[in-house]
């Protein structure tokens, strides 16, 4: 609050300790600075400024709700945070011609996503500069980012390799075996099936790392895919859920541990049969983990793990979970990367980002008759489905229903 004048000039919420510079504009003449340690409010009218230290709590300046920081602060001498970015792409392709409509980008967005990051900065690195950086102790270079590909789609390499190559950028592809152990025919894929061409083939994967910008890394073997969770049977992520049985009940932590190697060194296994490597890094289905799954992925040297958790890849991240930016239609733009690339800098979360939210009263789901839950459920799904916003922007998803799986994002 400008005191002075009795006018309010903006709202600003610092989250996570970080370096920043900027004044309030006229008529105030007070400039805000943080060295990541404490924050100082100067006044050129008093002589020493106010100082509060910042012990990993959050700082409320109460100001005007209109009034956008980012769009209406001047500026004078940022130094954000150097903590790696991740973005998490799926397909390179127009979205009529895409096996998942949702997540595709299409090539000339793409392209103009690389152009951008390469004109404001950033640096593009490997996972082979991220492993050596942290072993050796010392930074990546500033404002880095790593691409990641899921799942293995065909126009990873008809229409993102290309570009890679002209970019001369790198990036991981995070395959899943039982999908591409088929030579031909139609591929399980989750609850549908499609053809095999759609998916990436062995000689596709050995060109792209043979030019030294792609490294094909885990997506797991068969753990792309729900599993019964409950009673219920619902549906739920393979890698995190203790598989149901109606006739075993639910597995013991030492089965589902037993489940979870087989997976991934089944996957690491044929990686080293068909590439000649085995993966350093995993990006895991549906960005679910835990601590159990980190661990044994690390133990059979995939000690990098892909998540889609929120926030920034601050120092606190272990590297077995580090956080993605789950690339939407709605992330094409450079102007809408930029700004999502500034909320996770900040290390903000989804609460800084505007909402479309419901309100679901679940005693209006649930009844005596099994028939008419999975009724309400498909009634709520179509709800939520009539009311979708192509400006929201979400990366959590939940699992509803009974087999097949139905995944709300």
């Amino acid at each position: 609050t400008d005191h002075e004048k009795k006018k309010e000039r903006g709202r600003f919420y610092l989250q996570r300790p970080g370096k920043f510079r900027f004044d309030y504009g006229a008529p105030s003449k007070r400039v805000m600075a943080s060295d990541g340690t404490y924050l100082r409010i100067q006044d050129p009218d008093q002589a020493n400024p106010d100082t509060y230290q910042l012990d990993n709590t959050p700082f409320r300046l109460l100001l005007k709700k209109d009034v956008d920081l980012l769009r209406d602060a001047r500026i004078l001498d940022v130094q954000e945070s150097d903590d790696l970015i991740v973005l998490a792409y799926h397909e390179i392709a127009d979205r009529s011609q895409a096996v998942m409509p949702d997540y595709a980008i299409s090539p000339q967005a793409f392209d103009a996503q690389l152009n951008w990051l390469q004109g404001h900065g950033y640096h593009l690195v490997s996972l082979d500069q991220l492993l050596r950086a942290r072993r050796s102790h010392q930074p990546l270079p500033g404002k880095p980012v790593l691409l990641s590909f899921d799942d293995g789609y065909s126009n990873v390499y008809s229409a993102a390799f290309p570009i890679l190559r002209r970019h001369h950028a790198p990036a991981v592809v995070a395959v899943v075996g039982s999908w591409l152990e088929p030579t031909q025919g139609p591929v399980r894929f989750g609850d549908d099936w499609i053809p095999r061409e759609r998916l990436l083939s062995w000689d596709q994967l050995r060109t792209m790392e043979r030019s030294g910008l792609v490294e094909v890394i885990s997506h797991s073997y068969d753990l792309h895919r729900g599993i019964p969770g409950n009673p219920q049977l619902n549906s739920m992520p393979a890698a995190t859920t203790r598989q149901f049985s109606p006739q075993q009940g639910y597995e013991t932590e030492g089965q589902y541990s037993q489940r979870l190697q087989r997976d991934l060194q089944t996957n690491a296994s044929l990686l080293q049969r068909q590439l000649g490597h085995r993966p350093r890094a995993v990006a895991w289905p549906y960005g679910r983990y835990n601590a159990t799954a980190a661990a044994i992925a690390t133990g059979l040297g995939m000690p990098v793990g892909f998540s889609l958790d929120d926030g920034a890849n601050t120092s606190a991240v272990p590297l077995s979970g580090l956080r993605r930016v789950l690339m939407m239609p709605e992330l094409s733009t450079p102007q809408a990367l930029a700004q999502e690339l500034r909320i996770r800098r900040a290390n903000l979360d989804d609460n800084s980002r505007a909402a479309k939210v419901m309100h679901v009263d679940l005693d209006n789901i649930d009844d005596p008759d099994p028939t008419q839950v999975e009724r309400n459920l498909q009634l709520l799904l179509q709800r939520i489905g009539s009311s979708s916003n192509t400006g929201t922007h979400s990366e959590s998803c939940h699992w509803l229903g009974s087999s097949p799986a139905r995944r709300v994002c």
